[in-house]
């Protein structure tokens, strides 16, 4: 599969795409842009938005923003150069851009749809196809993927009846019983010990009434 290679389109200044003198805040912006310093270049950037509109602020705004992984602002930026610039490569950068976004935030019918109106505006570009073709291939296997899931969690539900009906007896305990054996030895000892019993009963009785009268006539 196509690895993505994210490229961002970046508005230059004294280019053919503008006519209009560069904004002292855009040229420093662009440099601290170039210095890694993107949160810096997005501040000025700003500030020349405010002065002026101005169509290389807006669109390395979006860019600085991007790099910040600000995706959900640098994608609404690209989307307005995108739905308003009459300037056809103005709007293929910006779209081209958008799609770029909108992939970093997993959006990826979203991104496709920015790819192609990219495409439309320019359809020599290559870069964008290729980022193109990398959204849909992640797109084929995300729904592919969830198929898989929707497959597994319906055959879960199916279990039958019966099966559930042996898993539950599976996991219950069953009760532990015990039998009471007497063997022949316990048995000989019972008897002898009630043998015993009897026997003291008889020697410790009441006198005979013989040894009772004896007992109680006068000397």
């Amino acid at each position: 599969m196509k690895q993505l290679i994210i490229i961002i389109l970046f508005l230059l200044p004294g280019g053919l795409l503008f006519a209009q003198q560069e904004k002292s805040l855009v040229k420093d912006g662009n440099k601290l842009y170039e210095e890694k310093k993107y949160t810096e270049a997005e501040a000025n950037y700003r500030k020349s938005i405010q002065k002026k509109k101005n169509t290389e602020g807006d669109f390395n705004l979006g860019d600085a923003l991007y790099k910040q992984k600000k995706f959900d602002e640098a994608g609404q930026q690209f989307n307005q150069l995108g739905s308003t610039s009459g300037n056809k490569a103005i709007a293929a950068k910006a779209y081209h851009n958008l799609g770029n976004s909108l992939l970093e935030n997993k959006k990826l019918e979203e991104s496709i749809d920015a790819y192609k109106k990219a495409l439309i505006n320019n359809p020599k570009d290559d870069e964008t196809r290729y980022n193109l073709a990398y959204a849909q291939e992640k797109l084929k296997q995300q729904q592919k993927q969830d198929k898989e899931q929707q497959k597994q969690a319906q055959e879960k539900k199916n279990i039958s009846k019966e099966d559930a009906e042996k898993i539950l007896q599976a996991l219950t305990p069953k009760p532990v019983t015990r039998s009471l054996t007497v063997s022949p030895a316990d048995t000989a000892k019972a008897a002898t010990a009630e043998s015993i019993s009897c026997m003291a009963k008889w020697s410790t009785g009441a006198p005979s009434r013989a040894a009772a009268w004896w007992a109680s006539s006068p000397s």
